[in-house]
């Protein structure tokens, strides 16, 4: 039995505080993903950075270009809206939440991610051998 106490009061070695730590990012993630954007909208806090985070992704934006973005389309909501001002803002409620942000370069046709054995390789038209 005091072995099982142990383990629940020190789970894998992490003290105390370091579950808490844990604990307080489920329930922020729990937080964004009930809080509504704006009054007038079901659309989630969480799912709406989720869903810009992704279109910045794949459009390949600028920290500039998406920052601005983040102003316009703010301005086009309530007032009362929740919607991060920044990319910063984003990232530190993503990170948070354990979900970090990384962008990983890809070769122009987009046949090779470059990262692990491939990220010191030289960005060019032609793919390396795999």
């Amino acid at each position: 039995m005091f072995d099982d106490y142990q383990q629940a009061q020190f789970f894998d070695g992490r003290a105390n505080e370091e579950i808490k730590k844990c604990a307080k990012a489920f329930y922020n993630m729990l937080s964004l993903a009930e809080k509504p954007l704006h009054g007038q909208t079901d659309v989630c806090q969480l799912d709406a950075i989720g869903r810009l985070m992704t279109f910045k992704s794949d459009a390949n934006m600028s920290r500039e270009f998406f920052n601005v973005m983040l102003t316009v389309i703010g301005s086009l909501l309530p007032t009362d809206h929740v919607l991060p001002k920044n990319l910063y803002e984003c990232q530190k409620l993503l990170t948070g939440l354990k979900m970090p942000y990384e962008q990983i370069p890809v070769c122009p046709k987009k046949c090779v991610l470059f990262r692990k054995d491939y990220k010191d390789a030289v960005q060019s038209a032609t793919p390396p051998d795999i």
